[in-house]
């Protein structure tokens, strides 16, 4: 993401208060004073994206000049009230004809710096200018609705909980404590078989994840590694013992346990998204060579974090010994919905989502062993970002 399109304390506020009412995939644009006075916005491989998938326009097929140009309704979401407008969208007679779009009159309800939030809703491009407004959410309310209910397989999930709540449970490893007990006991009591499968744990439909109580570590979200055919680095094994360090734990293995974020680590990996290619990057940083090792494709990322986290429930669990043995008890529930893409790509950007390798292999490429490399969420208090909105559940 282009760093001027971060969104700032207050503009993610709105943001967050837009993904209560509508849940569909947006792009994010600040106005520049060149788009304002030239009436010209670049359409981002997001923003293609967004428009291709929502029936918009697919610019791959409009042909260069003005006889190729083409113009559709647009909502403009601004000043307490929907403004009908028109959008433009062309490609100009240049080398490459990048693809343009101009909603017409945008000036009127945006100045320059503001950040304009693009989605498609109902077959209809609508621009929300991310500006204070006393009647923001009223307006939202009337133009999509009333936020989507919980569903049923989330009420039996949550009766089920109840039926739970204030008991000792003892750990499916009551002699010695695991970081995965607390969730693999959970979906014991609840009759849920323990698996690793790619779609959510509950009939399919709710993710379900827990830890224990105070615990300080990130929210898994999933585990996916690179697209190996695509990348320099051909496997999980060569990262090892590319970027790994000799084990301290593991006398005779290369150890790669480390959280790659948007800034280069001591192995000088870091994430950076490359919107136009609709591909995630781990870059490397060595001396002064700057070189890609891997990617990530953007729809197998998004088709992973959707199947996954289709709704999620997060479960904390209190642990004690009793007579020796350690039990769990779980009585606080938060609920969370699908996420956004594109603001799973925002908060990688911003260094909120990470990627841990948790791996280790011998020099001589065997006894390879990992714990599942995964996309993790930096905090509990940032899930309302990715997912839009978080819902304490009552037992």
């Amino acid at each position: 993401m282009n760093p001027l399109f971060i969104p700032n304390d207050q503009e993610e506020q709105l943001i967050e208060t837009i993904q209560k009412y509508c849940r569909e995939e947006f792009c994010l644009i600040r106005m520049t004073e060149t788009m304002l006075k030239k009436s010209i916005i670049d359409a981002s491989g997001e923003m293609r994206d967004i428009l291709r998938n929502g029936q918009v326009v697919d610019f791959t097929n409009m042909p260069q000049g003005e006889e190729g140009r083409k113009y559709y309704d647009t909502d403009i979401i601004a000043q307490s009230k929907v403004a009908e407008q028109k959008t433009s969208y062309y490609r100009p007679n240049t080398k490459k004809g990048d693809p343009r779009f101009w909603p017409s009159r945008l000036p009127r309800y945006a100045h320059e710096n503001d950040l304009i939030y693009f989605t498609v809703y109902e077959g209809k491009v609508v621009a929300i200018p991310l500006r204070d407004d006393p009647e923001f959410e009223n307006t939202l309310k009337s133009y999509f609705g009333e936020p989507e209910t919980i569903e049923d397989y989330v009420g039996m999930l949550t009766e089920m909980m109840r039926d739970i709540k204030g008991k000792w449970i003892e750990s499916v490893s009551p002699d010695k404590s695991n970081p995965r007990d607390v969730g693999d006991t959970l979906e014991k009591a609840l009759g849920i078989p323990v698996n690793n499968l790619k779609n959510a744990d509950f009939m399919g439909e709710v993710e379900i994840k827990a830890k224990r109580a105070n615990a300080k570590t990130k929210d898994t979200l999933f585990s996916k590694v690179p697209n190996w055919k695509i990348s320099p680095v051909s496997s999980a094994v060569d990262m090892m013992l590319t970027y790994g360090y000799e084990s301290a734990k593991h006398p005779g293995y290369r150890d790669l346990y480390v959280t790659v974020g948007n800034t280069p680590n001591a192995q000088g990996l870091f994430l950076k998204s490359l919107p136009e290619e609709t591909m995630l990057a781990q870059k490397a940083i060595q001396g002064q060579e700057e070189k890609d090792t891997c990617y990530w494709e953007y729809e197998t990322l998004k088709n992973t974090l959707h199947e996954k986290h289709p709704t999620t429930i997060w479960v904390v669990g209190e642990e004690k010994r009793i007579n020796g043995k350690i039990h769990f008890q779980y009585n606080k529930v938060q609920l969370t919905k699908q996420p956004i893409f594109s603001q799973f790509i925002s908060l990688i950007d911003q260094g909120i989502i990470t990627f841990d390798w948790r791996g280790k292999v011998k020099p001589d490429r065997t006894k390879y062993r990992d714990h599942g490399h995964a996309f993790r969420l930096k905090s509990p208090k940032d899930r309302k970002k990715l997912f839009g909105s978080v819902e304490d559940l009552e037992l």
